[in-house]
């Protein structure tokens, strides 16, 4: 269906003759006289959403997402320095302005942490990864600013176990165009550096790498415009598609 369009799921039934029949009948009872209508008919109807956003925001717990999108966008996530605040998608509308005039814009959203094992119902479950499907781009977003020594995940695998989970519970989605966002690098920048570098050597090359900060605002500009890109591309390629 498309927006504005009409469909006719079921037919309703046609009114009886109601108590009027009654007092023009010489048989003054609802039981002598006929007063029913035609009876309705009875669907069962699943409706599936089929688009959430544009852009869906991808990453492991505390990565940064909530922050990401309440900044870029008038949505209010919640935030918080714990896993799992986002237990529900938050969809906001990000504008693109030239010359500080918005003159277009795309919508994203803020997906639920993913953990190793979702696609198996682990964590907070596979419904979160359903959400996925229902956007055109998707956003990578790792937290780079990670000590592997002093015992933190590293960020190299942390895009692999991402990827890993998507492949698992719709390969499609690996062949979805995306971009990577390396976040915090305002945190530790000598750690930061290295694990740049480094997720640059595993990142498939059709995939854009951009670092930056959702605390800070640097490289979110940059971050912006080649969803913008991104998302025009889909859009293009779908239409080009339904007038094929």
């Amino acid at each position: 269906m498309q927006a504005g369009e009409r469909v006719l799921v079921a037919a309703g039934g046609a009114g009886g003759p109601g108590n009027a029949a009654v007092c023009r009948s010489k048989q003054r009872t609802l039981e002598a006289v006929n007063v029913g209508g035609a009876t309705p008919s009875y669907e069962t109807v699943e409706l599936q959403l089929r688009l959430l956003a544009d852009v869906g925001v991808v990453g492991f717990p505390n990565a940064g997402k909530s922050t990401l999108v309440s900044t870029i966008s008038h949505a209010n996530p919640k935030v918080a320095c714990y896993p799992f605040t986002t237990l529900t998608p938050s969809v906001g509308t990000v504008p693109i302005c030239r010359n500080a005039i918005a003159t277009d814009a795309f919508t994203i959203a803020d997906i639920p942490g993913i953990v190793v094992g979702s696609s198996n119902s682990c964590g907070l479950g596979s419904n979160f990864l359903r959400h996925i499907e229902l956007t055109k781009v998707l956003l990578y977003l790792i937290d780079i600013a990670k000590i592997i020594s002093q015992g933190d995940d590293d960020p190299v695998q942390t895009f692999l176990a991402l990827r890993e989970e998507l492949s698992k519970y719709n390969p499609a989605l690996l062949e979805r165009p995306s971009v990577v966002f390396l976040n915090k690098i305002d945190v530790r920048p000598v750690a930061c550096a290295s694990n740049i570098e480094r997720m640059r050597n595993v990142v498939p090359p059709s995939i854009p790498v951009f670092a930056g900060s959702c605390q800070t605002g640097v490289g979110i500009p940059t971050l912006l415009h080649t969803l913008y890109h991104h998302v025009n591309s889909c859009t293009r390629g779908s239409l080009n598609r339904t007038a094929g």
